[in-house]
């Protein structure tokens, strides 16, 4: 292992998650997630495996695009029965809106 960061995706992903869920950019935050990011792709080098490639990158976007499309259309579609306040047996949901 000659680099400093074998997974250099692997290792920004851990940091991102790692200042996330401490919702902060204190200097000790910084160097735990860095800390992190840095020795457990080291250590995990030998069962992470090679670095693959994507053959047709395009396909994972077009994917990635309509997994986002669904999700946004499920979104309106709950908000508006929400908004409603009509079940499908015509009741009403009585919900304080305040």
């Amino acid at each position: 292992m000659k680099r400093w960061l074998p997974h250099p995706i692997v290792s920004s992903l851990i940091l991102t998650v790692w200042l996330g869920l401490h919702s902060s950019l204190a200097p000790l935050d910084l160097a735990g997630g860095g800390l992190l990011a840095i020795l457990v792709p080291r250590l995990l080098h030998r069962s992470l495996g090679g670095a693959s490639r994507t053959r047709r990158p395009w396909v994972a976007i077009r994917l990635a695009g309509v997994v986002l499309w669904d999700i946004v259309t499920a979104n309106v579609a709950v908000a508006t029965w929400m908004a409603s306040g009509v079940l499908s047996d015509g009741s009403m949901i009585g919900l304080k809106m305040s």
